[in-house]
């Protein structure tokens, strides 16, 4: 139960608005790891969770097992980054 709350937790809100009491809250991802964390389903997000506690070799394996899942996330985090870099 730990580690969910850990991971609830490293979802970041960023406040655009500032304190001018007009913005919105957005999402803000560390990386494509983190966007399985927090958009995935309960594999996507075990997945990740396996990923982030295995070694370099078992990391390998997991990366190399399930390649598509990652090359997905790995796209929309580039494409988040994109959006934030055009919003910017």
């Amino acid at each position: 139960m730990g580690d969910r709350l850990r991971y609830r937790d490293r979802l970041r809100l960023v406040d655009r608005g500032g304190d001018s009491g007009g913005g919105g809250m957005t999402q803000h991802y560390d990386n494509a790891l983190h966007v399985m964390e927090v958009e995935g389903g309960s594999f996507i997000k075990a997945l990740a969770h396996c990923y982030l506690m295995a070694d370099s070799i078992n990391r390998t394996k997991l990366r190399k097992t399930f390649a598509g899942y990652f090359e997905v996330y790995e796209a929309r985090f580039e494409a988040w980054k994109e959006q934030q870099r055009k919003a910017a």
